[in-house]
């Protein structure tokens, strides 16, 4: 009989048995990911079945369950907010795309040129050594407004939105006060998630930009989101 693990972060993996390292004799597990593009992987039996530590509360890395619904599959976790000190903007997304969430990075695919909009906005003079830092530093905090919800793939027309839980929003900007500007990464669903599942109060700038994967050219995507530049500068 199939077993069948989840991992702290939310996916579902298919165990597929026990390996053992050729060089080290290490009893390694082979897993398979049940999402995406369904991506073998092994990892050393012992942290497989060991403990993380999240947000101060200590669980396994991976729990066994049984046989998964379809919206186990398909249901997806977003990634923690990249923050520095005193950011001033807050971007938000929808939920982080499939490669993004696997990655742990934001705007992680080939397809969304965020990055290249960011560099050519602000012009490093310096080697960026990371993407985080890189974007923290300039007073930028990226998130999104979906914690975690079922996804069939990477596009915003796939959720299920009877299952979408939203991030604490009103709770970040009490926590970094500095922030005075928040961006929507899109005018559509961004917008409709922001307002439905993110309610503020705190008396803060809310510019919806258009999203940096949608179909308008990315001359004028640039145009746009340019707007990013004064806003950093300002206090």
């Amino acid at each position: 009989m199939d077993k069948y693990y989840k991992h702290f972060k939310g996916n579902i993996y298919k165990y597929i048995g026990i390996a053992k390292d050729s060089e080290t004799l290490e009893n390694m597990v082979v897993y398979q990911a049940m999402y995406g593009d369904h991506q073998m992987w092994v990892r050393p039996e012992k942290m497989f079945f060991g403990k993380v530590e999240r947000d101060g509360k200590v669980m396994q890395r991976f729990e066994e369950i049984d046989q998964p619904e379809e919206n186990d599959i398909y249901h997806k976790t977003g990634l923690q907010p990249w923050v520095g000190e005193n950011p001033k903007i807050l971007i938000l997304g929808t939920m982080p795309g499939n490669t993004s969430i696997k990655t742990q990075s934001y705007y992680n695919s080939p397809l969304n040129p965020f990055w290249k909009l960011m560099d050519e906005i602000f012009q490093p003079t310096e080697e960026i050594r990371s993407r985080k830092e890189f974007i923290t530093g300039l007073g930028i905090a990226l998130w999104d407004c979906i914690a975690s919800g079922v996804r069939r793939d990477s596009s915003d027309a796939s959720f299920s939105e009877k299952t979408l839980r939203g991030n604490d929003i009103q709770g970040f900007l009490d926590e970094h006060p500095s922030i005075h500007t928040i961006i929507l990464n899109g005018m559509s669903t961004t917008v409709k998630y922001f307002n439905k599942y993110c309610p503020i109060r705190s008396n803060v700038k809310v510019i919806a930009l258009p999203s940096t994967v949608s179909m308008i050219t990315y001359q004028k995507k640039l145009e746009e989101w340019a707007v990013l530049k004064d806003l950093s500068a300002s206090n």
